[in-house]
Protein backbone atom coordinates (compact mmCIF):
# COMPACT_ATOMS: atom_id res chain seq x y z
CA UNK A 1 0.00 0.00 0.00
CA UNK A 2 1.31 3.19 -1.00
CA UNK A 3 1.42 6.39 0.45
CA UNK A 4 1.00 9.54 -1.39
CA UNK A 5 2.34 12.53 0.19
CA UNK A 6 1.16 15.98 0.28
CA UNK A 7 2.21 18.35 -2.42
CA UNK A 8 4.77 21.00 -1.41
CA UNK A 9 3.39 24.75 -1.18
CA UNK A 10 6.75 26.30 -1.86
CA UNK A 11 6.51 29.81 0.57
CA UNK A 12 5.40 32.83 -0.72
CA UNK A 13 8.40 35.52 -1.28
CA UNK A 14 7.21 38.64 -0.29
CA UNK A 15 6.97 41.38 -3.05
CA UNK A 16 10.65 42.63 -3.53
CA UNK A 17 9.98 46.67 -3.15
CA UNK A 18 12.79 48.86 -5.07
CA UNK A 19 13.60 51.70 -2.66
CA UNK A 20 12.32 54.85 -4.37
CA UNK A 21 15.27 57.76 -4.84
CA UNK A 22 13.62 61.13 -3.48
CA UNK A 23 16.30 64.12 -5.54
CA UNK A 24 17.78 65.88 -3.45
CA UNK A 25 15.87 69.15 -3.05
CA UNK A 26 19.31 71.34 -2.77
CA UNK A 27 20.16 70.34 -6.07
CA UNK A 28 16.46 71.22 -7.56
CA UNK A 29 16.61 74.94 -5.73
CA UNK A 30 20.01 74.89 -7.69
CA UNK A 31 18.82 74.41 -11.00
CA UNK A 32 15.71 76.93 -10.15
CA UNK A 33 18.31 79.40 -8.86
CA UNK A 34 20.42 78.82 -12.31
CA UNK A 35 17.57 78.99 -14.51
CA UNK A 36 16.73 82.07 -12.69
CA UNK A 37 19.98 83.84 -12.97
CA UNK A 38 19.83 82.71 -17.17
CA UNK A 39 16.35 84.49 -17.44
CA UNK A 40 17.55 87.69 -15.53
CA UNK A 41 21.02 88.17 -17.59
CA UNK A 42 18.85 87.42 -21.03
CA UNK A 43 15.89 90.12 -20.01
CA UNK A 44 18.76 93.04 -18.63
CA UNK A 45 20.56 92.01 -22.09
CA UNK A 46 17.45 92.90 -24.19
CA UNK A 47 16.58 95.69 -21.96
CA UNK A 48 19.92 97.27 -22.13
CA UNK A 49 20.13 96.58 -25.94
CA UNK A 50 16.95 98.65 -26.45
CA UNK A 51 18.17 101.92 -25.26
CA UNK A 52 20.48 101.44 -28.95
CA UNK A 53 18.07 100.27 -31.65
CA UNK A 54 15.24 102.62 -32.63
CA UNK A 55 11.31 102.11 -32.79
CA UNK A 56 9.33 101.54 -35.70
CA UNK A 57 8.43 105.02 -36.84
CA UNK A 58 12.13 106.05 -36.66
CA UNK A 59 13.60 102.89 -38.17
CA UNK A 60 10.98 103.22 -41.29
CA UNK A 61 12.24 107.14 -41.79
CA UNK A 62 15.77 106.14 -41.63
CA UNK A 63 15.30 102.94 -43.73
CA UNK A 64 13.19 105.42 -46.67
CA UNK A 65 16.15 108.11 -46.90
CA UNK A 66 18.68 105.07 -47.11
CA UNK A 67 16.85 103.62 -49.63
CA UNK A 68 17.04 106.67 -52.02
CA UNK A 69 20.67 107.55 -50.90
CA UNK A 70 22.41 104.78 -51.72
CA UNK A 71 21.61 102.11 -49.87
CA UNK A 72 24.59 102.99 -47.70
CA UNK A 73 25.38 104.34 -44.13
CA UNK A 74 27.32 104.96 -40.84
CA UNK A 75 25.53 105.01 -37.70
CA UNK A 76 26.68 107.65 -35.72
CA UNK A 77 24.68 107.36 -32.79
CA UNK A 78 21.22 105.86 -31.65
CA UNK A 79 19.60 106.17 -28.04
CA UNK A 80 15.83 105.14 -27.31
CA UNK A 81 14.51 106.33 -23.84
CA UNK A 82 11.31 104.64 -23.17
CA UNK A 83 8.35 105.45 -21.08
CA UNK A 84 9.66 103.56 -18.04
CA UNK A 85 13.39 105.57 -18.12
CA UNK A 86 11.76 108.60 -18.61
CA UNK A 87 9.47 108.63 -15.53
CA UNK A 88 12.33 107.19 -13.71
CA UNK A 89 13.96 109.97 -14.54
CA UNK A 90 11.33 112.28 -13.86
CA UNK A 91 10.79 110.64 -10.37
CA UNK A 92 14.65 111.15 -9.63
CA UNK A 93 14.80 114.64 -10.56
CA UNK A 94 11.76 115.38 -8.17
CA UNK A 95 14.70 115.99 -5.45
CA UNK A 96 16.43 118.45 -7.63
CA UNK A 97 15.56 121.88 -7.64
CA UNK A 98 15.17 122.83 -11.44
CA UNK A 99 14.59 125.73 -13.25
CA UNK A 100 10.74 125.88 -14.98
CA UNK A 101 12.11 125.29 -18.52
CA UNK A 102 13.85 121.61 -18.14
CA UNK A 103 11.49 120.64 -15.47
CA UNK A 104 8.78 121.54 -17.87
CA UNK A 105 10.49 119.47 -20.99
CA UNK A 106 10.66 116.79 -18.55
CA UNK A 107 7.02 116.45 -17.62
CA UNK A 108 6.69 116.75 -21.17
CA UNK A 109 8.63 113.80 -22.66
CA UNK A 110 7.31 110.32 -21.82
CA UNK A 111 9.72 108.94 -25.04
CA UNK A 112 12.49 109.88 -27.41
CA UNK A 113 14.41 108.08 -29.97
CA UNK A 114 17.40 109.97 -31.40
CA UNK A 115 19.64 108.06 -34.22
CA UNK A 116 22.80 110.47 -35.94
CA UNK A 117 23.92 108.57 -39.20
CA UNK A 118 26.43 109.69 -42.13
CA UNK A 119 25.30 109.07 -45.30
CA UNK A 120 27.98 108.52 -48.19
CA UNK A 121 27.72 111.42 -50.30
CA UNK A 122 25.99 114.82 -50.16
CA UNK A 123 22.23 115.07 -51.47
CA UNK A 124 21.75 116.97 -54.15
CA UNK A 125 18.37 119.37 -54.27
CA UNK A 126 16.85 117.09 -56.71
CA UNK A 127 17.55 114.09 -54.42
CA UNK A 128 15.90 115.71 -51.25
CA UNK A 129 13.02 116.31 -52.89
CA UNK A 130 13.14 112.82 -53.80
CA UNK A 131 13.82 111.30 -50.41
CA UNK A 132 11.08 113.86 -49.21
CA UNK A 133 8.38 112.23 -51.74
CA UNK A 134 10.11 108.79 -50.42
CA UNK A 135 9.41 109.49 -46.50
CA UNK A 136 5.75 111.21 -46.92
CA UNK A 137 4.80 107.57 -49.10
CA UNK A 138 5.95 105.61 -46.31
CA UNK A 139 4.79 107.17 -43.37
CA UNK A 140 1.32 107.89 -44.95
CA UNK A 141 1.27 103.32 -45.36
CA UNK A 142 2.01 103.78 -41.72
CA UNK A 143 -0.83 105.89 -41.31
CA UNK A 144 1.24 109.05 -40.09
CA UNK A 145 0.82 113.04 -42.33
CA UNK A 146 3.92 115.58 -42.64
CA UNK A 147 2.72 118.51 -40.98
CA UNK A 148 6.29 120.33 -42.17
CA UNK A 149 8.19 120.04 -44.97
CA UNK A 150 11.23 122.53 -45.68
CA UNK A 151 13.81 122.63 -48.51
CA UNK A 152 16.47 124.58 -48.36
CA UNK A 153 19.90 124.28 -50.33
CA UNK A 154 21.28 121.33 -48.23
CA UNK A 155 19.11 121.25 -45.47
CA UNK A 156 15.97 118.98 -45.83
CA UNK A 157 13.59 118.78 -42.24
CA UNK A 158 10.08 116.81 -42.26
CA UNK A 159 7.96 116.31 -39.52
CA UNK A 160 5.50 113.60 -39.18
CA UNK A 161 2.25 113.53 -36.98
CA UNK A 162 0.14 110.43 -37.07
CA UNK A 163 -3.71 110.46 -38.51
CA UNK A 164 -5.26 109.53 -34.87
CA UNK A 165 -4.31 108.92 -31.65
CA UNK A 166 -3.77 113.04 -30.67
CA UNK A 167 -4.92 114.79 -27.71
CA UNK A 168 -4.31 118.03 -25.72
CA UNK A 169 -2.81 115.75 -23.32
CA UNK A 170 -0.58 113.39 -25.62
CA UNK A 171 1.12 113.59 -29.03
CA UNK A 172 3.38 111.87 -31.12
CA UNK A 173 6.18 113.17 -33.72
CA UNK A 174 9.00 112.09 -35.71
CA UNK A 175 11.27 114.54 -37.51
CA UNK A 176 13.46 114.04 -40.31
CA UNK A 177 16.52 116.38 -40.81
CA UNK A 178 18.82 115.63 -43.79
CA UNK A 179 22.03 118.38 -43.44
CA UNK A 180 24.20 117.95 -46.10
CA UNK A 181 25.49 114.00 -45.14
CA UNK A 182 24.14 114.08 -41.59
CA UNK A 183 21.12 112.02 -41.11
CA UNK A 184 19.01 112.60 -38.00
CA UNK A 185 15.47 110.95 -37.04
CA UNK A 186 13.79 112.33 -34.14
CA UNK A 187 10.63 110.83 -32.84
CA UNK A 188 9.33 111.21 -29.30
CA UNK A 189 5.83 111.58 -27.39
CA UNK A 190 4.78 112.94 -24.39
CA UNK A 191 2.42 115.68 -22.70
CA UNK A 192 2.41 118.86 -24.17
CA UNK A 193 0.28 120.51 -20.62
CA UNK A 194 3.44 121.00 -19.02
CA UNK A 195 4.99 123.21 -21.50
CA UNK A 196 2.01 124.90 -22.83
CA UNK A 197 1.68 126.09 -19.35
CA UNK A 198 4.93 127.28 -18.67
CA UNK A 199 4.64 129.25 -22.05
CA UNK A 200 1.48 130.74 -20.99
CA UNK A 201 2.72 131.97 -17.60
CA UNK A 202 5.43 133.50 -19.38
CA UNK A 203 3.83 135.41 -21.66
CA UNK A 204 1.19 136.86 -19.01
CA UNK A 205 4.57 137.58 -16.79
CA UNK A 206 5.90 139.41 -19.99
CA UNK A 207 2.07 141.24 -20.43
CA UNK A 208 2.52 142.57 -16.69
CA UNK A 209 5.49 143.98 -17.19
CA UNK A 210 4.49 145.78 -19.63
CA UNK A 211 1.63 147.00 -17.98
CA UNK A 212 4.46 148.32 -14.97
Amino acid sequence: MSTTLPPVIPPVQPPVIQPTIQPHRGIKARYIVLLLAVLFLCLTARSVAGYFFLGSQATALRKAVVAQAGGQYEKRFALRLGWMTTGLIRYGTRLVDLPPEPRAALDTLHQVEVGVYRLPGRQSSSEAARILIETDRTMTRRGWDRIVGVLHEDKTVAIYAPHKGLSRSSIECAVMVLHDRDLIIVSGSGNPLPLIELASKKIEDRREARNW
